[in-house]
């Protein structure tokens, strides 16, 4: 049993070789990324209407305004059909939402927006005479279907925890009991993270830190997710409990502060059955999380392995707290058709600051770009990351009152002709991955405020091939920073 009680109560989770052994068998291959599945909505209205935004990037709500139809008074006497079609013409509200509604949900074009319009809608037929109405049928029947739009998600509570600070109180080094914190949440996808500080030097006394996430004695075997660092360099990520229990991930480190009262830092996101793990910033490690795809609470724990703990020693935590990630758009997919003139983009029509983005890119083997945009207040700010067929990644940042993008960070990486991009963006700090490699820690000082999130293509002059995209997901926490 552990050393503090739980509500329901966790059972004897461990049993731990404290001294891990020196030659580490090789850690099983990170699995490929693959679609996430969305279990949450978080929809998110645009900013209300004012001249300035609408001006510029009109990325708000639109204001109301009157139409009016202006003719000819010859047009009276040579077209009246035509005129009773005007007459009887009302885009109104209903109407303009509907066709609206399914542009941001499909990523269709304007004309292909007509078209999902005159297939499924009815009123248009009461503005033109029974012949006219043929013949529009007729022509709709030889064009081709528009985009299938996105599912529209459903909003759910979420779910947070912290921040919060304290110590766990050190129990008998020798039995498998450990002082633990519970967030008491019950989360699948979710960002957690805490600040250990070291009860003391580790060539004193062992210590280890730990962090369990996805407990809940409501399931079967309750397979939750164990990650454990000693003061050794050591981790290990083990997924189950019990005689189920698998050590999945295990491996050296060297980004460990080891000396008396130093800090570690500690945070993983989980988004159903893909993590990652990471040590004082550092990417550690991607999970593989299959057999472990549920709710459940969120644990940090001192003397994670046996013989890591001294009594009457305390290991202070700091800022521990817990955010659960809502699925904010997708999965979506569409084609990006850049000009020689004009990039090409996708709006999630969301906005958040902290995010996780995943999208495929498939792709020609020429002349292309591809990315993921967020954090855009137009013209003010905006953040670029991307590939292109040259096998070069790249970040980009706009800084107020700057027309022009500055480059933070570029380099070279790995593509073929179907890449998957992930972002994750917390604060300050981000991560690039491109075909499940991590590409690039991303410096995000520059902008740390709420924006719009997308894809893009064309974003370099000559890069004007189509790229056609899929699994297009984006999840935010609640009040979109974690």
């Amino acid at each position: 049993a552990l050393g503090a009680p739980l509500s329901p109560p966790l059972p004897c989770l461990f049993n731990y070789n404290p001294h891990p052994p020196p030659h580490l068998q090789t850690p099983p291959a990170v699995p490929p990324v693959r679609a996430l599945t969305p279990e949450a909505a978080h929809p998110r209205s645009p900013p209300e209407y004012s001249d300035v935004c609408f001006a510029t990037h009109y990325r708000c709500d639109y204001p109301t305004a009157e139409v009016h139809i202006v003719v000819r008074s010859e047009l009276l006497r040579s077209a009246p059909d035509a005129i009773e079609f005007l007459k009887k013409w009302d885009f109104h509200a209903g109407n303009q939402l509907t066709a609206e509604d399914y542009l941001n949900a499909s990523g269709a074009d304007y004309s292909e927006v007509a078209v999902w319009f005159l297939r499924n809608t009815t009123e248009w037929q009461s503005w033109v005479t029974p012949e006219a109405r043929e013949k529009v049928f007729d022509g709709l029947s030889d064009l081709p279907n528009p985009p299938t739009p996105a599912p529209t998600p459903t909003p759910i509570p979420s779910q947070d925890f912290g921040p919060l600070s304290g110590e766990l109180e050190h129990l008998d080094s020798a039995s498998n009991k450990r002082p633990i914190k519970a967030a008491g949440v019950s989360v699948q996808n979710f960002v957690a993270e805490a600040t250990f500080a070291n009860p003391y030097d580790c060539s004193a006394r062992s210590w280890a830190h730990g962090l369990l996430f996805r407990v809940n004695e409501n399931v079967v075997s309750n397979p939750l997710v164990a990650i454990g660092v000693s003061c050794n360099g050591y981790w290990s990520v083990d997924v189950g409990s019990g005689d189920s229990q698998e050590r999945r991930y295990e491996g050296q480190t060297t980004g460990l502060s080891t000396g008396s009262g130093e800090l570690n830092h500690l945070r993983v996101v989980a988004v159903d059955h893909k993590g990652w793990f990471f040590l004082n910033g550092a990417l550690v490690s991607v999970l593989d999380l299959t057999g472990a795809v549920h709710t459940g609470d969120v644990v940090i724990t001192t003397g994670h392995y046996i013989g890591s703990q001294s009594i009457g020693f305390t290991t202070p935590y700091l800022q521990f707290r817990a955010s659960e990630l809502l699925w904010l758009y997708g999965p979506a997919s569409g084609q990006l058709t850049p000009s020689p003139d004009e990039k090409a983009f996708h709006h999630a029509s969301q906005s958040s600051r902290d995010v996780i983005v995943e999208v495929t890119c498939i792709t020609p083997q020429t002349d292309y770009d591809c990315g993921i945009y967020f954090r855009d207040n137009y013209p003010d700010a905006d953040e670029v990351v991307g590939i292109d067929n040259y096998g070069s990644w790249f970040h980009l940042t706009k800084y107020p009152n700057n027309d022009d993008y500055t480059e933070v960070a570029s380099g070279r990486t790995r593509v073929s002709s179907r890449n998957v991009l992930a972002l994750i963006a917390l604060a300050d700090i981000g991560w690039f991955f491109v075909n499940g490699e991590l590409v690039a820690s991303l410096n995000l000082a520059n902008n740390q405020v709420d924006g719009w999130i997308g894809l893009f293509a064309g974003f370099y002059q000559g890069n004007d091939a189509e790229v056609e995209f899929t699994d297009f997901n984006v999840w935010a926490p609640a009040n979109g920073e974690h």
